[in-house]
């Protein structure tokens, strides 16, 4: 029998009627795939950002601090950050018996051997260079009872007492931070940390300008003797204190004039400066 014109298909339009079904299955079924590639690659990202802060927050608030600090600092001090003398500073709350295995793991040379320290009679501090990152290295017991130990260790760049004060850069500078910082999380990954660079200064206005660079608000300041400072709020800055005054402060500056060497030195601090005000081998 004759098939009518108006039902009469191709065989190339049978065909592809009857492949249509299977192609429209291909096509959902690729973009399921791409959907679950996607959703894969979205969990991973997400964990991998947690896991990173998870594992060393304090770690990585220091480093960026300590490079802007180097920033803010460089333009002022005379012959640049990479001469003035930096300190970094960090304190921890670890169980007994961890100073000694810290002292340990710190004072090691490149090629796994003890290297020399010294200690006081007590045993409470124990100094010793770290010459293959450019420095040294004191770690002190601040207060212990049965449980615990609070520790306090200090970072001094560029000094080292067989070659005297030398030249950082920045990345060797930000490198040792993190190095020293990475053996401390070994213990701990909770730990509190401040900075702060001394140098020399031609520019009695280093306080304006190092503040205007930073876009930082003021939020404290005294006068004593010899010494200015100010205490200041950015949002530059990672770290931050409650001042006296009951502000929010993280960038401390001061001009101290220094009479037997007739210059003028200047101390930045993240979140405060620690320690005394005068530079130390002049």
């Amino acid at each position: 029998m004759p098939v009518p014109y108006e039902s009469y298909q191709p065989a190339s339009n049978r065909q592809s009627s009857m492949t249509t079904p299977k192609r429209a299955n291909k096509r959902k079924g690729g973009k399921r795939t791409a959907v679950l590639v996607l959703l894969l690659c979205a969990f991973w990202a997400i964990w991998q950002a947690q896991h990173q802060t998870r594992i060393a927050p304090a770690r990585q608030m220091l480093l960026d601090d300590l490079g802007s600090l180097w920033d803010l600092s460089d333009h002022e001090m005379t012959g640049g950050s990479g001469v003035a003398q930096w300190t970094i500073r960090w304190n921890m709350t670890v169980r007994d018996g961890t100073m000694g295995m810290l002292a340990s793991v710190l004072f090691t040379d490149a090629a796994g051997n003890p290297s020399d320290t010294t200690a006081d009679q007590n045993g409470k501090t124990v100094k010793g260079e770290l010459p293959h990152y450019g420095g040294r290295v004191t770690l002190s017991l601040v207060a212990s009872t049965a449980e615990s130990e609070q520790l306090m260790l200090l970072y001094e760049a560029g000094e080292t007492s067989e070659a005297g004060a030398r030249q950082l850069t920045k990345h060797e500078l930000i490198q040792a931070a993190e190095a020293v910082s990475s053996e401390v999380e070994s213990f701990t990954d909770d730990y509190e940390s401040s900075m702060h660079a001394k140098g020399y200064t031609y520019n009695n206005d280093a306080i304006y300008a190092i503040s205007r660079l930073a876009a930082a608000k003021q939020v404290d300041s005294y006068v004593d003797g010899g010494t200015v400072s100010d205490t200041f709020f950015t949002n530059k800055l990672k770290n931050e204190v409650i001042v006296d005054n009951g502000q929010r402060g993280n960038l401390q500056i001061a001009l101290h004039r220094n009479t037997e060497a007739q210059k003028l030195e200047l101390i930045v601090g993240v979140p405060v400066i620690t320690g005394d005000y005068s530079l130390v081998n002049e």
